[in-house]
C-alpha cells in the first residue's frame, strides 16, 4: 500500500522517483494499491484505476480507458480537463444549436453530453465558432479558452507556435472519434 506517497515533493524529484518506483515495483512484481488525488501520478504509475467520488467507485479501467472514455462527467472532468457539450444526435450527425459535426459511431436519436478533451479540438475551417478569451502560454502548448456562440466556455490546448489573441474568431473542427457521451 502506498498512500500519496509523493505529496510534498517538487515536480523534478517526483518525476524521478515515478521512474525508480514504477521500475522497482515492476521488478518485484508485486500488485500495489497506490492512493493518490494526483491525477498524472495515477495515470503514469497505474495500469488500472479505480476513480472514486464521495466513496462510490465512478469507473474502473486502463487509464487510456479511463481518459479516452470517460462514463460519466464526473470522470472526465476528474481525469484530466473535459468539454461538456449539450446536443442532440440523429443520423449520424450531432447538433450543438450553435453548429453540426459529424458524430459517427455515437448512439443516435437521443439528446446527448459529449465529453471532448482540448487537445481533440483542431483550429482551421471548421463548422463551430468561437471567439478567444484567453490565451496562457504553457511551455509546450497555449492553454486558449474560447467562446462559443452560444456563450459556452471551451478549453483548447494547441500548438504553442499558433499565434492567437483574445477577441479573435476561430473554426473549430471535431473528430468524432475523439468525442464520447456521458452521463451527467
Amino acid at each position: 500500500l502506498l498512500d500519496e506517497p509523493m505529496t510534498g515533493l517538487d515536480a523534478k524529484l517526483k518525476q524521478n522517483l515515478r521512474k525508480e518506483l514504477g521500475e522497482l515495483l515492476s521488478d518485484l512484481g508485486v500488485t500495489t494499491l497506490y492512493v493518490t488525488h494526483d491525477q498524472e501520478q495515477a495515470m503514469s504509475m497505474c495500469d488500472r484505476i479505480a476513480v472514486m467520488n464521495d466513496g462510490v467507485v465512478e469507473q474502473v479501467g486502463s487509464p487510456s480507458d479511463i481518459y479516452e472514455s470517460p462514463e460519466n462527467a464526473f470522470v472526465a472532468n476528474f481525469i484530466g480537463t473535459s468539454n461538456l457539450l449539450e446536443g442532440r444526435i440523429r443520423d449520424g450527425r450531432i447538433d450543438f444549436g450553435f453548429a453540426e459535426v459529424a458524430a459517427d459511431g455515437l448512439p443516435t436519436d437521443d439528446d446527448a453530453t459529449v465529453a471532448v478533451r482540448p487537445d481533440d479540438f483542431t483550429v482551421g475551417r471548421g463548422p463551430i465558432s468561437a471567439e478567444v478569451q484567453n490565451v496562457f502560454y504553457m511551455g509546450e502548448k497555449l492553454q486558449t479558452i474560447a467562446a462559443l456562440e452560444d456563450g459556452t466556455e471551451v478549453t483548447l490546448e494547441l500548438d504553442r507556435h499558433r499565434d492567437l489573441s483574445p477577441g479573435e474568431t476561430v473554426a473549430l473542427d471535431l473528430d468524432p472519434t475523439h468525442m464520447h457521451v456521458v452521463r451527467r
